[in-house]
């Protein structure tokens, strides 16, 4: 079937834009405007780094507040220190995954694409229509990876195209597409249950095997795209603010994703929407590991962490204290509110630097935590949207969250690298550090 040439373009993506977002203007740079209240704030974590310099001053730590009206501003420590952050680094896969969701939903609605055929020739127009309007994209990494199937995004794995397209191309929007959210049984890799599904068990639960998964369908390739194109890949010069190298998972289990979806007993055939599509539609995204784009610095580890491991997943306080900041502020999808909330239902809602704050009240928290075993290192980074801030101004000690007065005061606090021999004794570096950082949050507003 002929694919129509003339393709509705996602202008407000990234990488279709004209040129890549400067993101350094927020924080970095030295920019953390308004410039009296940001030097007021680095005052106040320098000084609450002091009152704890063994747990404190080798971590990278950020807090930056969000006023309604005005310009964001920010107080850091460390905050530009490039270190291993574990699990936290999965909400780069999380943007990727909303990012593509957004831009082929706008190229899924271009007129008389894929409106022809059965399901599988509805498909391969599909891809083919999606991978030529990645094309005509400003980046050229996007239209490299556009080219080359083996690494092209798994469409039909991540997306419900079979509902999609059962729409014609006149009446579709963008907003219908959605995650597959296949369950259905006789599985015999837990990577066929939807990718929705797997999400959840990725982010905010934190599952490296599902993580693995979810990349395995998405592909490195994008992901590194994505984040050099906006920004977060060179938040520092060559330094990236937030990066994802690997699958969190070795190269052994990587492989034996693929081979699980070739070699399958009779039994336990693949789901219709997959069995029926040729194999390069439904087959892994596993990338010779030797060819994976790593930044070009290696993490700050101190010396219970010297494992080489641990490089692929990294950012800096302020980078990620720059990404929470555009995505509350609707810019990460350039103002269009049903990705950003997408995006945030897969956060946390409140773990680790939350359980020492005493003025959260009825307001609400997107958290990532991330953390590696023997010997511990725990992080964590959130968006706080307090009603009840203003409490812990006028009574530090006090222990009622209803009491709030003011409005809703959103701050976001970063806590990288706390080295702890005991995941207790971790949370409880934590839970001091978010008992501080909340302080200095409500002095500071």
């Amino acid at each position: 079937m002929a694919v129509p040439t003339d393709l509705n373009l996602p202008e407000r993506s990234p990488f279709f834009e004209k040129s890549a977002v400067n993101l350094r203007r927020i924080y970095v740079d030295g920019m953390h405007a308004p410039a009296p209240k940001s030097a007021k704030l680095n005052a106040s974590v320098a000084k609450l780094v002091a009152a704890n310099k063994a747990d404190r001053a080798a971590m990278g730590i950020g807090l930056a507040i969000l006023p309604n009206d005005g310009n964001p501003y920010f107080g850091g420590s460390n905050d530009d220190r490039l270190l291993s952050v574990a699990s936290i680094a999965k909400l780069a896969l999380l943007y990727a995954s909303i990012q593509l969701l957004a831009d082929v939903g706008v190229i899924g609605c271009s007129n008389g694409l894929a409106d022809e055929g059965d399901y599988p020739q509805k498909v391969q127009d599909f891809v083919k229509g999606v991978q030529l309007a990645f094309r005509k994209s400003k980046d050229p990494e996007l239209g490299r990876i556009a080219s080359e199937d083996a690494i092209f995004p798994r469409l039909a794995r991540i997306f419900d195209l079979k509902q999609f397209l059962q729409i014609k191309s006149k009446t579709r929007a963008p907003h219908m597409l959605a995650f597959n959210e296949f369950t259905g049984g006789g599985m015999v890799e837990p990577d066929d249950v939807g990718y929705k599904i797997r999400l959840i068990s990725a982010v905010p639960s934190s599952d490296d095997l599902a993580s693995a998964w979810c990349i395995c369908d998405v592909g490195l390739p994008y992901i590194q795209a994505l984040l050099a194109r906006s920004g977060f890949g060179s938040l520092h010069g060559n330094k990236p603010g937030l990066w994802l190298s690997w699958f969190y998972a070795s190269a052994q289990v990587v492989q034996k994703i693929r081979a699980g979806r070739k070699r399958r007993p009779p039994d336990k055939p693949l789901p219709d929407y997959l069995a029926t599509l040729p194999e390069k539609y439904r087959d892994a995204i596993t990338f010779d590991p030797n060819k994976l784009k790593m930044t070009d610095n290696t993490p700050e580890l101190d010396k219970a962490h010297q494992s080489g491991f641990l490089s692929g997943h990294v950012a800096t306080a302020v980078g990620l204290a720059t990404f929470l900041t555009v995505l509350e502020n609707r810019q990460l999808f350039r103002g269009d509110n049903y990705y950003t909330q997408e995006m945030l239902q897969y956060f946390s809602k409140g773990k680790w630097l939350a359980s020492g704050f005493r003025g959260l009240g009825n307001g609400t928290f997107s958290e990532k935590v991330g953390y590696i075993e023997d010997p511990g290192s725990y992080s964590d980074c959130a968006i706080v949207r307090s009603t009840a801030i203003e409490q812990a101004r006028s009574s530090p000690s006090a222990g009622s969250a209803d009491a709030g007065v003011g409005g809703t005061t959103t701050w976001i606090p970063v806590a990288l690298y706390a080295t702890a021999r005991t995941y207790n004794d971790g949370l409880a570096i934590l839970t001091a550090l978010g008992k501080d950082l909340e302080t200095a949050a409500a002095d500071n507003i």
